[in-house]
């Protein structure tokens, strides 16, 4: 009696364990869960051509959902394409493996996120057919590696929030990318190296219009990457995320708040470089690690806001010419120092201080002809060494609200003609130092004395050009001692009072003298041994109409003049 009672529960469970399995349409199903109703599914048979797994199948009145493809599921089949549906949860070990023909692989849109097998047992592991991906929702995988062999295009529906890190990395014949508008995030080596394969002319990339953060390396050596239009969400942009692409040009959003190092580094054809305008600002590494370091292509330069450096260094290579917005208010200090092609510059209306250094030596280039200067309207302040050594700059207009030019401003420049106007407050030493083509220096009118350093840093020492002068106010001098080499004439405004002592002390050059009617006092030794060289006919000078005093030798040697 037990004997029969336990054959008769074997055959129960044998006819439960076998119940479990079924085939239909060429597809077998295993029962995971019967209670929930649940599948995985499997070949059936010879599989091959295009191969649609079904979202749920019907086995003796029962409908069950399909959630899982089974391990090796349809391993060294002939299948050409794969569309994976929504209701399928993982995707097991190496269930398309060695499909040597799988040409296309869909992964249907769905609000649930996708497990699949990644690395070496991978769900398509060695399935190396050039293949076009469409990936509809968000992909957990076993680990951040490839997970295609010779994808040749990916499409990301609008479901899909993340890209996972690596996905496509190495993916060589990759030649387009398109993201949907549900991405805002893509992972670290995502795309790195992509498209370097010869039978991709150009790797075009739409990038989605929600994307907020581009992690490091994203798109790294994707060789043939020639342009991308990243969206105003876009918040982060790590390191090394465009390094070694093709870019030709980039406009970095206003939303986007930093730029990780070497992010744009040895993109040698970046022709233009834009960021937007914006009230908040961007912030970045320079230095060695500056994200447009050995970005070597001529540029033109477009600073919308601004830059918060990690170093007061350069941080482009080869700027051909740079626009600053008016929303800019500072210009970093060494920002374009040694830009020797820098050409042309424009300077906004919201800028009030030139860094130090910021021009220094720029425009030197052989190539560049006249290195041409917009100021903007509202600079207050020109640091020390700002333009020094821009031996191209051939004329400059300061702004009415210029207070103060530090010393070496404008040293060694080629300017031919200066104007400063009446709210310069103070001038630096040697800041017009060696500007041999300055012919013509003007002091605005006003009634704030300027001031100023003589002597041996006096602003225009060893600016040798012959020059007009005209002094529109009162100078502040440090030292009782010449400030112009070979000025050629000289003008006094109705607002000086006092010609400051030896202002003009053996000016030999000096033809032309005229004083105007607010001196009072003509300080010692200020005209002494004018107007001596052969160059100089007739010393001229017109008296001011209300001179009181002329102090001792004021005239002393002057030989030429006559009356």
């Amino acid at each position: 009696m037990k004997k029969t009672l336990f054959s008769f529960l074997f055959v129960l469970g044998s006819i439960g364990t076998w119940a479990q399995t079924f085939t239909s349409d060429g597809f077998t199903f295993k029962v995971i869960d019967a209670d929930a109703k649940t599948v995985e599914v499997s070949k059936g048979g010879d599989t091959g051509g295009d191969l649609v797994i079904p979202s749920s199948v019907v086995n003796e009145e029962v409908t069950y959902t399909v959630v899982q493809v089974a391990e090796s599921g349809f391993a060294y089949t002939g299948i050409t394409s794969v569309t994976i549906p929504a209701s399928v949860d993982n995707i097991a070990t190496w269930a398309f493996r060695n499909c040597a023909d799988l040409a296309s692989v869909t992964f249907e849109d769905a609000d649930k996120p996708l497990s699949v097998v990644s690395g070496y047992y991978g769900s398509f592991a060695w399935s190396d057919a050039d293949k076009a991906i469409y990936i509809g929702r968000d992909l957990v995988l076993s680990e951040n590696t490839a997970l295609f062999g010779n994808p040749t295009s990916v499409v990301f529906s609008d479901n899909v929030t993340t890209i996972n890190p690596n996905l496509f990395n190495g993916s060589s014949k990759l030649a387009s990318i398109t993201i949907g508008t549900g991405v805002t995030e893509i992972g670290q080596g995502a795309f790195y190296g992509t498209g370097t394969d010869e039978s991709v002319e150009t790797l075009t990339l739409m990038m989605g219009a929600n994307v907020q953060t581009i992690k490091a390396s994203a798109f790294y050596g994707s060789s043939k990457l020639r342009s991308v239009a990243l969206p105003s969400t876009l918040k982060i942009i790590e390191g090394e995320a465009f390094l070694g692409t093709a870019l030709t040009s980039i406009t970095i959003p206003e939303s986007v708040d930093s730029i990780g190092d070497w992010s744009f580094r040895d993109c040698d054809s970046l022709v233009n470089v834009r960021f937007d305008d914006g009230t908040t600002a961007l912030k970045m590494t320079s230095g060695y690690y500056g994200p447009f370091n050995w970005s070597d292509g001529d540029k033109a330069i477009y600073i919308g806001r601004n830059l918060v450096l990690s170093e007061e260094t350069t941080l482009f290579i080869n700027p051909t010419s740079v626009v600053f917005g008016d929303n800019v208010t500072t210009i970093n200090p060494n920002l374009f120092n040694g830009s020797s092609k820098l050409a042309s510059i424009t300077i906004g209306t919201g800028v009030t201080e030139i860094g130090q250094n910021a021009f220094y030596d720029t425009g030197t280039d052989e190539s560049v002809e006249t290195l041409t200067l917009m100021m903007g309207a509202n600079v207050q302040t020109i640091k020390a060494s700002a333009f020094y050594g821009s031996s191209k700059l051939r004329s400059v207009a300061l702004p009415s609200t210029l207070k103060i030019i530090e010393g070496e401003a404008f040293l060694g420049t080629a300017l031919t003609s200066i104007t400063i106007p009446e709210s310069v407050d103070s001038i630096g030493d040697w800041s017009f130092r060696d500007c041999d083509s300055l012919v013509n220096v003007r002091f605005d009118d006003g009634t704030t004395a300027l001031k100023m350093t003589s002597g041996y840093y006096g602003p225009f020492n060893w600016s040798d050009g012959d020059k007009a002068i005209y002094i529109g106010r009162n100078l502040v001098l440090s030292e009782e001692t010449t400030l112009f080499i070979n000025p050629t004439s000289v003008v006094f405004g109705d607002n000086v009072t006092t010609i400051n002592p030896n202002l003009f002390n053996e000016s030999s050059k000096l033809a032309s003298i005229t004083i105007g009617s607010g001196v009072t006092e003509i300080g010692q030794g200020a005209f002494y041994g004018t107007g001596t060289d052969e160059s100089v006919e007739t010393l001229t000078l017109m008296m001011g109409a209300n001179v009181q005093t002329i102090k001792a030798s004021a005239f002393y040697g002057s030989s030429k003049l006559r009356s």
